[in-house]
């Protein structure tokens, strides 16, 4: 349990089911996020979760869920990219429109879709140019590549499992 301000570390990959304590300001330090499998309860405003193997400049929070009723908060930590220190492309309808057409790829990506999924990427890698963030539709690319040669099992939850750094 994290009470007050205590900070809890992990330095690698844990199943342990962490609660926040009510009214407490704590700070959860994940250091391989992506190898994180237990649950997170009692998470509020004050509290914070450090992802510390997130690039953040090609990952948001997305598919963050809230039931009043449980009391229950699902977060999901996706591939897709956000505006961080750059306000103005917030704004910009280029920087929306590939927005638009990255959830749309992760879509087909992960309905396994790959056909319309590299479709998309073409319309993605066109809408990225002007940002220089090409290499992450290559990444997919690669990606469904492997997958056609060897799918992912039927209960697949979007992830990728990458084999090295």
């Amino acid at each position: 349990m994290i009470d007050g301000t205590a900070t809890l570390e992990f330095g690698a990959a844990s199943s342990v089911d962490i609660t926040f304590a009510a009214n407490a300001a704590g700070m959860l330090t994940l250091k391989d996020a992506a190898d994180f499998t237990g649950t997170i309860s009692g998470f509020s405003s004050n509290d914070q979760i450090d992802l510390t193997n997130i690039s953040y400049s090609i990952a948001s929070v997305s598919n963050a869920s809230y039931s009043s009723s449980t009391n229950i908060t699902t977060l999901a930590i996706t591939d897709v990219f956000t505006v961080l220190g750059h306000a103005e492309l917030a704004h910009d309808p280029n920087f929306q429109e590939l927005r638009e057409l990255t959830a749309r790829m992760l879509r087909y990506y992960r309905e396994q879709d790959w056909t319309q999924a590299l479709a998309t990427i073409e319309l993605c890698r066109k809408a990225a140019e002007r940002f220089g963030i090409g290499a992450l539709y290559d990444t997919y690319a690669e990606r469904i590549d492997a997958f056609r040669r060897h799918p992912p099992p039927p209960d697949w939850n979007g992830v990728y499992e990458a084999e090295s750094k």
